[in-house]
């Protein structure tokens, strides 16, 4: 039976070294897998923008939108410094045309008053005449600084128009003094005509440039009206591509990482469930998304390799059974055989019984002594049975030490679950501090694996023990010979009891291994909790994984409270034992005086017997 434990253990670890290089291979999980692709936006087919940390991507967003605004800022600047000058050029010609048009009606006035003296030959006409070619040479020499300044081009007809001024100021002139000298004459006469055209042709040249300064002006501002309408397209274009790259921006922004956090946390849940059936998309993005993506991965193979872990114990827990299964058949067999060998000594005692008499002086010396060292070694047993219930004794002691620093464990996560919760509100940003969690939480795990693997070899000490009990039970009913396999089987408990002690002892160190590395774990979470700010809802999905962890810690401990009620039981079938060894101590000085009552009744049966033959020969 020995044997075949030892098969069925090797077996097992045999399983557990597969299970974990079937974890190991890059084929066992593909936790990241195809998946369905990431739907891309514009910002997406920008290589650059993608590997953007979250920071990076708003600050080219608005770096965008705000180079855009200042774009338009500064064209409508200039623009609106552009439409400033051409309406001051346009106030400019329109006081030019008015200076035109009052050119235009003080040569007339000239041409009037000319012709008024001419022909009244008062003083009066004269004065007024005098005034308005002042007037008019006035008017001309105000439109002469708008012309240079504005209308270079209308130089030459205003040059013109100085010298018919001139001209007709010189004909006016020399009619005076035709007139004064002469009086009517053919020779004034000719003047006064000539003076007629050239009055009409002042007049007609002031009406010119009038129209001309006008048609400039109109053209001005119609113009200027068309630049407006340019400027308010060009600025309604780069407001529009403005709004466009904020509202595509902050619509990337929130479709984008609000996608992937519900993605994240419905992940986190579906594991929470024990689903692993879901691939896991972008994880190779550079920002913080990819990191918590690649956490989410890390969790995935954690929790797969929970699941090997209670596969192997599951499978254990099999060959247990199938192992008690085999004991029940073996000792069904040995009752039979037992059975069988009884009716074959009770045929053969009934074919014997004169030979049994003959010999029953002989065994019952043979079984007084037999019965004297019975109760030697039972009185052995009873010592080393003491000694072992001691040391089962001081290895549940050590045993509850373990499940009670294992409730401490679990209490640790809790402490982490909770710090994990609380620290949803302030996620920021979570770079070095996720590798030192990631680290840790490895450490953890392998801290956790070793708890498991000592636990099992407490949980096959206590089966062996049992087995060892059953032995020695079973021994002490054969009696004879049994007493010296008895002694062997104690030997055997007290030294797994010792492995027990050592055992417990391991789970201590690993326990405490465990709070340290919880306690790095806890230090790792808070310097994630001050960077993380803005992620609030996966740093809750974190907290709901932490939780299954917990949940986890929480059954490590129990596994080692049933290794500790292992003991005690081992314990107790000990103390069974021992009340056995008590019990075949008292059987034991029954037998020696039954012996010797039946040494007494051998010798007066042999007595009578001899007097019975005696007799028959007397017959």
């Amino acid at each position: 039976m020995n044997m075949m434990s030892q098969q069925v253990l090797r077996g097992d670890h045999a399983a557990s070294l597969q299970g974990n290089q079937a974890v190991n291979s890059p084929d066992a999980d593909n936790e990241f897998g195809q998946g369905e692709p990431s739907p891309q936006s514009g910002f997406d087919r920008f290589k650059w923008f993608g590997d953007l940390r979250i920071k990076g991507k708003i600050h080219a967003i608005f770096g965008t939108f705000f180079g855009v605004c200042f774009a338009v800022t500064l064209i409508l600047s200039i623009g609106l410094t552009e439409l400033y000058f051409r309406y001051l050029t346009s106030s400019e010609v329109r006081d030019g045309v008015v200076s035109a048009i009052n050119f235009r009606g003080a040569a007339g006035e000239l041409r009037y008053d000319s012709v008024r003296y001419i022909f009244g030959k008062e003083e009066e006409g004269l004065i007024r005449q005098r005034a308005s070619f002042k007037t008019t040479e006035a008017q001309l020499n105000d439109l002469s600084i708008i012309v240079e300044e504005q209308v270079p081009a209308l130089s030459n007809r205003l040059n013109g128009a100085k010298s018919d001024l001139a001209a007709y100021d010189d004909t006016f002139e020399e009619l005076l003094a035709k007139l004064a000298s002469q009086g009517q004459s053919p020779a004034s006469a000719a003047l006064a005509y000539q003076l007629s055209e050239q009055g009409d042709a002042l007049f007609d040249q002031a009406d010119k440039i009038a129209m001309e300064l006008s048609a400039y002006s109109d053209e001005i501002e119609r113009n200027g009206a068309e630049y407006l309408t340019l400027m308010s397209r060009i600025i309604i274009v780069l407001g529009v591509i403005a709004f466009l790259v904020l509202l595509g921006g902050l619509k990337y922004l929130s479709s984008d990482f609000s996608r992937k956090l519900v993605e994240i946390s419905d992940g986190m849940s579906r594991l929470a469930k024990g689903d692993r059936d879901f691939a896991i998309a972008g994880h190779d993005r550079k920002d913080e998304m990819g990191e918590m993506l690649r956490s989410l991965a890390s969790f995935k193979r954690s929790h797969r390799q929970m699941e090997i872990w209670a596969k192997e114990r599951a499978e254990r827990a099999d060959a247990e059974i199938r192992i008690q299964q085999d004991r029940a058949r073996d000792q069904e067999q040995e009752g039979e055989r037992k059975a069988n060998m009884m009716a074959d000594i009770a045929r053969q005692l009934e074919q014997s019984v004169g030979e049994i008499v003959e010999r029953v002086t002989a065994a019952s010396t043979e079984l007084n002594t037999t019965a004297a060292q019975m109760k030697n070694t039972a009185e052995n047993t009873s010592e080393r049975t003491i000694e072992l219930s001691q040391y089962m004794a001081e290895a549940r002691t050590g045993a509850a030490s373990a499940a009670a620093a294992s409730d401490e464990f679990a209490s640790s996560i809790n402490e982490i679950s909770r710090q994990a919760e609380s620290s949803s509100q302030l996620a920021r940003l979570a770079t070095d501090a996720t590798q030192e969690a990631d680290t840790t939480i490895v450490e953890l795990s392998a801290s956790a694996e070793q708890v498991g693997q000592i636990v099992e070899l407490i949980h096959t000490i206590a089966q062996r023990t049992n087995l060892l009990a059953l032995n020695a039970s079973i021994e002490a009913a054969r009696g004879g010979e049994a007493g010296r396999g008895f002694a062997v089987v104690a030997s055997e408990v007290k030294e797994l009891a010792m492995q027990t002690s050592s055992a417990t002892q391991q789970i201590s160190d690993q326990i405490s291994s465990m709070q340290n590395t919880t306690g790095a774990s806890v230090a790792a979470l808070r310097s994630i909790a001050s960077q993380v700010r803005e992620l609030e809802s996966a740093a809750a999905a974190i907290a709901s994984s932490v939780d299954e962890q917990s949940v986890a810690g929480q059954e490590l401990a129990r596994s080692i409270d049933l290794a500790s009620r292992g003991t005690e039981k081992v314990a107790d079938h000990v103390e069974d034992v021992r009340t056995l060894s008590l019990s075949t101590g008292a059987a034991a000085t029954q037998v020696l005086a039954s012996a010797e009552d039946l040494d007494h009744q051998a010798n007066a049966l042999n007595n009578q017997i001899a007097a019975f033959v005696e007799q028959v020969r007397t017959r």
